[in-house]
């Protein structure tokens, strides 16, 4: 079995505005170190793992938490009136 299989979701590219999907590769390309290779398609790989991980972070829809929410009761500054 290849590891190299693509993934069975669209591509980032057709799901966001041209304009967008430039800009998040631009930044992308601007803060991550370097690939192991000058390859076309380490940068590729590179780029679209950085994405992955990014789109992970984001709800899946509106009922799923943006962030885990504490269970505990607010914490008391210490004073008594």
């Amino acid at each position: 079995m290849s590891t190299d299989a693509a993934p069975d979701h669209p591509h980032l590219a057709d799901r966001l505005p041209a304009d967008a999907y430039w800009q998040l590769i631009r930044t992308l390309r601007l803060t991550l170190p370097p690939p192991a290779t000058d390859s076309p398609d380490d940068l590729a790989r590179r780029d679209h793992a950085a994405i992955a991980r990014i789109a992970a972070l984001a709800p899946a829809n509106a009922a799923e938490p943006s962030s885990p929410r504490s269970s505990s009761p607010p914490r008391s500054s210490g004073r008594t009136a």
